[in-house]
C-alpha cells in the first residue's frame, strides 16, 4: 500500500508515521523528483510519500487578499485601526510557489496531472493508494477527488465542522467522484451522534446538490489517539486494542471491500492510468 500526503496546509502524515524526509509530494508536483524518489518506508511496510513543502513556500489565497498578520505580530505603527471580519477569513489555498522552480505553480492543472500520472505508475508496485487530500479547496484536491475510486470526507459532530463538511461537498460537487462519496464522523461520543451528523449533511446534499452521501462509519473519541500522535506512531499500531484503532480497522476493511465491489468491470480508460491496477482512496 502507498500513502500519499497531498494536503499542502496540513502536511502531517510523515510526522504521524515517525518519518523524517527532506523530499515529498511538493517535489513531484514541481517536477524536481518522481514519485519513486520521494517514497519512504513507513510503519508495517507501507510506502509513504510525505507532504514536505519548502520552508519558504508562499501559498496564495483563493481570489482574495493574503490573510494579514495577527494584531499581536504586527509592528505597532502598522496595526490597522479596525479589522473587518471578512479581511481575516482564509478562503482556501489554490496556488503556490516552491523554491527551486518558481515558474510553475505546484497546484496547477499541469502539476496535478503529473502527480496523477505518476500515481498510475505505482499500480505495478502497490495494490492500494490512499491519498490524504485534505479539505482546503484547491485544484489538486478536486482532481484527486474526481479520480478516486472511493472518496471519503472526515468531519466531527461539532456544528461548525458539519457546516464545513457540507461546504466541502458543495465545492467538490462541481467535479463529482465516480461514485457517491462517503462520510466518516470522527471523535464521537456514541453511535447516534454520528448518525445525526451524517443525516444533517446528507439531507442538505440531497436537497441542494442532488447527490447521495454514504455513511462510512464513526471513530469514537479516544485519548490514546493524541498520545499516539505525540509518540509519532499510528494509533492502529501503537494502541491496536484501543476503541479508535478498532473502529478505524473496521472502516478500512469496509471501504476496501466497497471499492472492490464498486470498481469491478471498470474499463482501462476509466482508471487513473493504463498502468494502474490498484485502487485509490481520497480522504
Amino acid at each position: 500500500m502507498v500513502l500519499i500526503d497531498a494536503d499542502p496546509p496540513r502536511a502531517g502524515v510523515a510526522s504521524l508515521c515517525g518519518l523524517d524526509s527532506p523530499h515529498g509530494v511538493a517535489d513531484v508536483l514541481a517536477a524536481r523528483r518522481d514519485i519513486h524518489e520521494v517514497l519512504v518506508r513507513g510503519p508495517a511496510g507501507i510506502q509513504v510519500a510525505p507532504g514536505v513543502w519548502a520552508p519558504d513556500r508562499r501559498l496564495f489565497r483563493d481570489h482574495g487578499p493574503a490573510t494579514p498578520l495577527s494584531r499581536e505580530s504586527q509592528p505597532q505603527e502598522t496595526r490597522p485601526q479596525e479589522t473587518r471580519p471578512q479581511e481575516m477569513r482564509t478562503t482556501g489555498i489554490i496556488a503556490g510557489t516552491i523554491a527551486g522552480n518558481p515558474a510553475e505553480d505546484p497546484l496547477s492543472e499541469r502539476a496535478a496531472t503529473r502527480l496523477l500520472r505518476q500515481l498510475g505508475g505505482l499500480g505495478r508496485h502497490a495494490e492500494w493508494a490512499v491519498l490524504d487530500a485534505g479539505q482546503q479547496p484547491s485544484l489538486l484536491q478536486r482532481r484527486l477527488w474526481q479520480a478516486a475510486d472511493v472518496a471519503l470526507m472526515v468531519t466531527t459532530p461539532d456544528s461548525l465542522a458539519v457546516m464545513d463538511a457540507y461546504a466541502g461537498f458543495k465545492r467538490l460537487s462541481v467535479d463529482p467522484p465516480r461514485r457517491a462519496p462517503c462520510l466518516l464522523v470522527n471523535q464521537t461520543q456514541h453511535h447516534e451522534q454520528a448518525i445525526d451528523a451524517h443525516g444533517r449533511i446528507e439531507q442538505a446534499c440531497r436537497r441542494f446538490l442532488g447527490c447521495e452521501l454514504r455513511f462510512a462509519g464513526h471513530v469514537p473519541a479516544d485519548p490514546r489517539v493524541a498520545v499516539a500522535a505525540e509518540q509519532r506512531k499510528p494509533v492502529v499500531a501503537w494502541a491496536a486494542e484501543s476503541a479508535a484503532a478498532t473502529a478505524l480497522l473496521q472502516i478500512a476493511a469496509a471501504l476496501l471491500a466497497d471499492s472492490q465491489n464498486g470498481t469491478q468491470g471498470n474499463s482501462t480508460e476509466e482508471s487513473h492510468s493504463g498502468a494502474w491496477r490498484g485502487r485509490s482512496i481520497v480522504a
